[in-house]
């Protein structure tokens, strides 16, 4: 087992209906070196199968991972450091012109 120390915590924000639910907020603690992708697999298993097919696995996903308040493209989630306080939403992507 892996012993890496706390070095905060992040909300996740859902903002549009995954779990079950709707405009709903997770706090999950999270260790050095951990990046969006890490948290999301640290999620219930059920939860992170929902977001793996709705945010991860398709090309044109309809829903989009914002940090911070900015939208942060897909290939970035494995690779985006957390440091403690950040704010991760999932919401719907705005569609048409």
């Amino acid at each position: 087992m892996e012993n890496r120390d706390e070095i905060g915590r992040v909300k996740i924000h859902f903002l549009a209906p995954f779990g079950g639910k709707d405009n709903w907020e997770i706090e999950i603690s999270i260790h050095r070196g951990d990046t969006v992708r890490d948290i999301f697999q640290r999620l219930p298993q059920p939860l992170y199968e929902e977001i793996y097919r709705k945010v991860l696995q398709p090309e044109h996903a309809r829903y989009g991972v914002a940090l911070n308040g900015t939208m942060i493209p897909p290939e970035e989630l494995s690779t985006r450091p957390l440091r403690g306080g950040e704010k991760i939403s999932l919401l719907a992507r705005l569609v048409g012109g």
